[in-house]
């Protein structure tokens, strides 16, 4: 699925001990409701899921290659896409283990090198708001946190991505 991006930011795929990769949960798609009700439903999103670990660095990787990979390149009044991701996390890399907040900013840059802006958006009290906001920061992006619990945080979780909403031209946020 990656065969275009470097070999190099890969793991050696025969040492399942250093093995990290993203999940990708979904092609890229409009449909909204099935996103929500399905692929995205908390009976889908069970605990456990992806092993405990938190390959931040992975995940950007993967990610701005699937977008890079599968975006059009241009829109129907023939304007560049602007290619942008937003990643959601505490912060608290720990894949892959030799430096996971290095890998993670290398990837970043990697993005930023395919035309890819991310926001970050740190989640929790104990988020490591440093390791998201150089993300963004290597991208040209924008980072936000939301913190607190309960109400607090589902409050700041919403700001935090009205606030990407307007940072993005002709974007439009759906609940």
């Amino acid at each position: 699925m990656y065969t275009a991006t470097p070999p190099s930011l890969f793991p050696d795929p025969y040492d399942t001990d250093s093995d990290w990769v993203g999940i990708l949960e979904s092609q890229m798609t409009d449909d909204f409701t099935t996103l929500k009700n399905d692929i995205l439903s908390s009976s889908s999103l069970t605990s456990n899921k992806y092993g405990g670990g938190t390959p931040i660095g992975a995940a950007v990787r993967d990610g701005a290659h699937y977008l890079y990979s599968n975006h059009r390149k241009h829109d129907s009044n023939k304007n560049e896409v602007k290619l942008l991701m937003v990643v959601m996390s505490d912060g608290n890399a720990n894949k892959p283990e030799d430096d996971p907040d290095e890998y993670a900013i290398s990837m970043a840059n990697y993005a930023e090198s395919l035309g890819i802006q991310i926001h970050t958006i740190s989640l929790g009290d104990d988020a490591d708001v440093a390791l998201m906001t150089a993300i963004a920061n290597a991208t040209g992006g924008k980072h936000f946190a939301a913190t607190g619990s309960g109400s607090e945080l589902t409050s700041t979780l919403k700001q935090a991505y009205r606030n990407i909403v307007g940072a993005i031209n002709r974007t439009v946020l759906v609940q």
